[in-house]
């Protein structure tokens, strides 16, 4: 995946557009929103298989194992390669445990970009998180 030359300006427009869109399991849940973030940077849309179907966590379980997935984790596994190094900006975050990730966009400062019920929040990093590189 190659990210265009005026990523940074794209993903900054991300930010300030989804900043006030608040969470909806069907039109914007956290990782349709960071995918909307890494279409803008790189004009590839890795939720496509994803944006329909389910209307909330269980459904979105249901049409990732329908797709041969068990996690949110997994289906970003077969999209993306992880790294052990510290994330860049623009890197795809997956925070938490368990089959349903919050999944969010790397600041590259030691936070990142989640979509959460009031819309765009700025989070730090907790101890534990998996980073995919963009």
């Amino acid at each position: 995946m190659q990210r265009r030359p005026d990523w940074r300006e794209r993903l900054c427009a991300w930010v300030v557009a989804a900043r006030a869109t608040p969470f909806d399991w069907t039109h914007a849940n956290c990782g349709q929103a960071a995918c909307d973030a890494i279409a803008a940077m790189c004009d590839v849309d890795l939720a496509a298989p994803m944006r329909e179907g389910y209307s909330n966590g269980f459904g979105l379980l249901r049409r990732l194992r329908r797709l041969g997935f068990f996690s949110v984790a997994d289906y970003f596994d077969a999209r993306l390669p992880r790294s052990a190094l510290p994330p860049r900006c623009g890197d795809l975050l997956g925070l938490g445990d368990g089959p349903l990730h919050t999944i969010g966009i790397s600041d590259g400062r030691g936070g990142g970009w989640v979509q959460g019920e009031a819309g765009l929040t700025r989070t730090r990093l907790p101890a534990a998180f998996i980073v995919w590189v963009v």
